[in-house]
């Protein structure tokens, strides 16, 4: 007993020491620095490793935007718009200038249109177009700058943009996923191993109930609370609207449906009474089938309300596999180190007569 929880908890540390490192990596090689001149309302994605351009967004300019000079369809002008159409558009103006097949997502007020053979996204708010982005090489503002050109280029143009707010990193990587699931589901596995750890103790009915209800809240927490913080506790009205209201209660109802499939899982292998890698497979297995089911049904909602194209399905939902075997591993070590040691027997004394 005292070798595996020296093995679990070594598993643990080794975990949690490479968080930091897959964040180094993932930032070095895959992350996006984005760059914004929000007094010019334009705005730069730049690929960290190659340190080149990705997309080029226009948003209306905080300042006075500068004058359109050059008609063209490949121009990008700052803060106006790009090519032959202008912030605060319709829809139906921006397909009479640009035909082509326009796919929709987006729900109510703030709505967004994609083309990929023009390789144009469009955000529209309130009937009005409010940002548009192009991953394509031949859009070029009026200093030259397009899809592909070095950083440096863009400073020489633009000059340094502010710090604050106007430069932030994301990640769309695999690595960048994970990063983020390990302390999210190291936090969760080890409350749950805990909780179970009591209610073992006091022999508590309806164990496995308890703890996939726990699983559920302790994701919202995890999952809703360090959102709210980064966005500001002056956006919480936003979250009081019904659409965004069961959008947070499904991200937490995805890792809490993995949990539940973990313990079903765990069920069915003491009921079969199953060793070797079915031991550990099952659980892995039904909790990943758990979490697709309710993919589907939340996907199938979204669709429904016109939130996002069919062909983001798949992809964007590709990385979720890993959490199943990343949450039943964290669960099984966690469950390890809180095991209770088996008591050796206290031989009885005959008295001496």
């Amino acid at each position: 007993m005292t070798k595996d929880r020296i093995k679990a908890g070594l598993i643990i540390l080794a975990f949690v020491a490479s968080i930091p490192i897959l964040n180094h990596l993932d930032r070095k090689f895959f992350a996006i620095d984005s760059i914004y001149y929000p007094e010019l309302g334009i705005g730069f994605s730049i690929r960290n490793y190659s340190q080149s351009v990705i997309g080029i967004s226009v948003v209306p300019a905080r300042e006075e935007a500068p004058p359109v000079e050059g008609e063209g369809e490949k121009i990008i002008f700052p803060g106006r718009g790009m090519g032959e159409i202008r912030l605060g558009d319709s829809p139906e103006q921006v397909k009479e200038r640009w035909p082509g097949d326009w796919k929709k997502f987006g729900y109510r007020e703030q709505t967004g249109y994609s083309n990929a053979e023009l390789e144009i996204q469009l955000q529209f708010d309130s009937g009005q177009l409010s940002n548009i982005n192009t991953s394509s090489s031949e859009y070029r503002t009026r200093e030259g700058i397009s899809v592909g050109d070095r950083k440096d280029k863009v400073l020489e143009a633009y000059g340094e943009p502010p710090k604050f707010p106007g430069r932030f990193i994301v990640s769309f990587s695999i690595l960048g996923s994970i990063t983020g699931l390990i302390p999210r589901f190291l936090i969760a596995a080890g409350g749950l191993a805990f909780l179970n750890y009591f209610l073992v103790k006091r022999e508590m009915r309806r164990r496995e109930s308890i703890l996939v209800l726990s699983a559920y809240f302790s994701f919202l927490l995890i999952y809703q609370v360090p959102s709210l913080v980064q966005i500001g506790v002056g956006y919480f009205p936003v979250y009081l609207d019904p659409i965004m209201l069961v959008s947070m209660l499904f991200g937490a109802a995805f890792p809490a449906a993995v949990f539940a499939g973990i313990i079903f899982g765990v069920f069915i292998v003491r009921r079969c009474s199953w060793k070797g890698w079915k031991r550990h497979a099952i659980p892995v297995i039904a909790g990943d089938f758990f979490l697709v089911a309710v993919v589907i049904i939340w996907r199938i909602y979204q669709a429904l309300l016109g939130m996002m194209p069919f062909s983001l399905w798949f992809w964007s939902q590709l990385v979720m596999l890993l959490y199943g075997p990343l949450l039943y591993l964290f669960w099984h070590q966690f469950n390890v180190l809180f095991a209770r040691a088996p008591r050796a027997p206290v031989p009885r004394v005959q008295p001496v007569l």
